[in-house]
């Protein structure tokens, strides 16, 4: 009798487990988490294995692709991507069960819900992971409610009584702190990856906003404010050290502001949620994770994708008469764009040594030289170009004379260059193609900043080209 009423009770357990409606505490969450991801692991490690790969390589790669990536884990052949069927199958029952996971511990720590996003989010989720783990439930006993004035560690020695003052320090720790980070991973590591530039403000929100609430209840609205404070406090140190650029640090700042934003506001709740603990040893779990995220990174990181950015113009003559002025580009003039005002590397001229494959195409930039074997040689259509060696992509923007930020050597490279001449009615369709990689991530956000960047330079060049062909008419 005893078990036949067990079992609708288990059912109703499970069924509530699976739509997300069932507390887990930390002990469960952080053994079923562990468990759901050694399980994920060694089933695409095994996948791996029998396709020959060797499996110390395989491991670093999915543990990456858990951490900064999207899973399913890419397959180790290009040419076999499209067999990787599996991934994609075992990966909904895995994404479901972790999802009624958080969804669980948020509501036994009384969080809003919505926070199980976080997992969506490359590298954050690993904090999130460690957050869920940490935070006290609702079960775990609150102490006593510290008296206001009570000075209760060395942090509230430090930081000041009036809200201002406290909300200054509070960003001012957090931005110090996020200097240094920056020197260990750039000048260190040398990573510009998801550690760096979404992690680490997602940390600096949410260390800015525990030591604000350390000493001043605030609302939402306020720890905010704290948390982009200490996201400017740590662009105003790069640039006052000569760290940074101030170009670099614009395009940094509203993808550092977001994530800032986020990570304020989960400690804001948590904090909410347990206003009698000062949850240090949740902060010291997320803080001290961050160097190891920043040290991690490159382990089993795929390689830089490629990206492509193609203009076209109308030229009003035809293909052959426009072919030489597409080969040697004559000196183009300064423009004053805003792009060249702000120090990115501005094109001069270029000219062709030789003719046919094999030849030399020379691109002169106000930041070095471009040298450009031609791959492809066919007047009056087609010239396409390996692009063996790239300028510096810019100067930086600084109150000092000499700037030398490891990202401006190395990190972007462009591979090829392609012009093409379309014969159509009236004239010539000009299209000019730039393939190139960079080494920054997420590399889709950075690559939105250079394809504004590149899109600029095509239009110089091509719109050069229009202007001296129409002009000989």
């Amino acid at each position: 009798m005893s078990s036949q009423q067990d079992h609708p009770s288990g059912a109703r357990s499970l069924l509530r487990f699976l739509t997300g409606r069932h507390a887990l505490g930390r002990t469960g969450f952080l053994s079923s988490a562990l468990t759901l991801i050694l399980l994920r692991l060694n089933l695409e490690r095994l996948v791996y294995a029998q396709q020959g790969y060797n499996p110390p390589d395989s491991i670093a790669v999915i543990l990456n692709c858990f951490a900064f990536g999207i899973i399913p884990v890419p397959h180790p052949d290009p040419l076999g991507a499209g067999q990787n069927w599996s991934g994609w199958v075992s990966l909904v029952p895995f994404v479901w069960v972790g999802a009624c996971l958080a969804l669980g511990r948020l509501l036994d720590a009384r969080v809003s819900r919505r926070w199980a996003l976080l997992f969506l989010i490359p590298g954050v989720r690993v904090l999130f992971l460690l957050i869920l783990s940490t935070v006290p439930g609702s079960r775990a006993a609150n102490g006593p409610q510290p008296q206001a004035g009570d000075r209760q560690s060395l942090w509230d020695r430090w930081l000041p009584s009036t809200r201002w003052g406290c909300a200054l320090a509070s960003a001012i720790y957090a931005g110090a702190t996020g200097v240094g980070l920056t020197l260990l991973s750039t000048w260190v590591v040398g990573e510009y990856g998801w550690a760096l530039f979404v992690v680490m403000p997602f940390v600096l929100g949410a260390l800015s906003t525990w030591l604000y609430l350390r000493r001043h209840p605030a609302t939402l609205k306020e720890v905010q404010w704290v948390s982009c404070l200490a996201v400017l406090c740590v662009g105003g140190l790069l640039f006052g050290l000569a760290i940074e650029g101030l170009v670099c640090l614009f395009m940094a700042t509203p993808i550092a502001l977001l994530l800032a934003l986020m990570g304020g506001s989960v400690v804001w709740e948590i904090h909410r949620a347990n206003s009698r603990k000062t949850n240090t040893s949740l902060m010291g779990v997320v803080f001290l994770s961050l160097p190891a995220l920043l040290v991690g990174e490159p382990l089993g990181r795929p390689a830089p994708p490629t990206f492509t950015v193609r203009s076209e113009i109308f030229v009003a003559v035809s293909p052959e008469r426009l072919w030489p002025l597409v080969v040697d580009v004559s000196e183009i003039p300064p423009d004053g764009q805003v792009w060249s005002r702000l120090g990115m590397a501005t094109f001069r001229r270029a000219w062709t040594e030789g003719q046919g494959i094999g030849a030399i195409r020379y691109c002169e930039f106000d930041t070095g030289l471009a040298r450009e074997p031609v791959e492809v040689w066919e007047p009056p259509h087609r010239l396409r170009l390996r692009v063996e060696t790239t300028p510096t992509p810019l100067r930086e923007l600084s109150i000092y004379e000499h700037l030398h930020a490891p990202h401006l050597k190395g990190y972007y490279e462009v591979r090829s260059a392609e012009f093409e001449l379309a014969s159509v009615s009236g004239g010539t369709r000009l299209i000019g193609t730039t393939c190139y990689q960079h080494g920054l991530w997420p590399a889709e956000y950075w690559a939105w900043w250079c394809g504004l960047v590149v899109k600029d330079l095509q239009y110089r060049v091509l719109s050069q080209a229009k202007h001296r062909a129409e002009a000989r008419q």
